[in-house]
């Protein structure tokens, strides 16, 4: 629609439809999640303050089905 997530899941949450949230995140260029994690703080900042502005989530979840990619899932090759 245009809009970024913040604003999409602000304007459920004032409606009372806010269910579940994609947490994935993805290219704004592309238009659709790419199944990364999220890496906007200040965005996933916004998110999440407004789901603890409307009490939690009474139905659904957050949802996060993003995929491991990388070679090795190691602890040491983890973290840089």
């Amino acid at each position: 629609a245009g809009h970024e997530a913040v604003h999409d899941i602000y304007v459920s949450s004032i409606y009372g439809m806010l269910g579940s949230i994609d947490s994935n995140t993805g290219d704004t260029l592309l238009g659709w999640d790419t199944d990364n994690f999220p890496m906007d703080v200040a965005q996933t900042t916004a998110v999440m303050a407004i789901l603890l502005e409307q009490g939690g989530f009474e139905t659904g979840g957050l949802n996060f089905d993003c995929k491991v990619r990388r070679e090795s899932v190691d602890p040491v090759d983890l973290f840089i």
